[in-house]
């Protein structure tokens, strides 16, 4: 079975051209430029659709998909989510994963184990890790590269060095 990786949200529409306004979940805006193409679920079954006009002003992403050419016909778009092929994923630098990749990966301090890597909030300045810990509690961590001495992600473990008195209690 295919894999796909989820990159935004279809939030509305806009305007009356059959344009609908999305919410990336990308760090990359170019991906949506016309004739992009994207797979968007219905009832379980992934349909193929293909960006013929794209409108990307900062974080403002507003798309046009082939053959929708009112507002009306997007209606049925609203909250569906957009997902790519995993093949089709963007090649990131060394050293830089995939927040999927990274999410259930058992964490250690060290050679302690100390839980489950169960989140990641992106904020303004750096990423935060969330931290399910053994003890059952959640627990924040800044996600940043001098805190970590490894990651294997095919064996979904990460190992941070001595950074433990960083971590923070965290309540939603």
């Amino acid at each position: 079975m295919e894999q796909f990786l989820l990159v935004a949200k279809i939030i509305a529409p806009r305007g009356d051209a059959g344009f609908v306004r999305i919410q990336s979940f990308s760090d990359f805006p170019d991906r949506f430029r016309a004739p992009a193409r994207f797979f968007i679920d219905f009832f379980g079954d992934m349909k193929e659709f293909v960006v013929e006009k794209s409108d990307i002003r900062g974080n403002e992403i507003s798309l046009k998909f082939r053959f929708f050419d009112a507002s009306a016909d997007v209606d049925i778009l609203t909250g569906k989510e957009m997902f790519v092929r995993q093949e089709d994923a963007v090649q990131l630098p060394d050293d830089t994963y995939y927040i999927h990749d990274l999410i259930g990966s058992e964490v250690w301090f060290g050679r302690e184990h100390f839980g489950t890597l169960t989140d990641v909030l992106s904020m303004p300045a750096n990423d935060v890790y969330l931290i399910t810990g053994d003890d059952k509690k959640v627990y924040a961590l800044a996600a940043l590269k001098e805190y970590i001495e490894s990651f294997d992600a095919a064996g979904k473990k990460i190992v941070f060095g001595n950074c433990k008195d960083f971590l923070l209690d965290y309540e939603d």
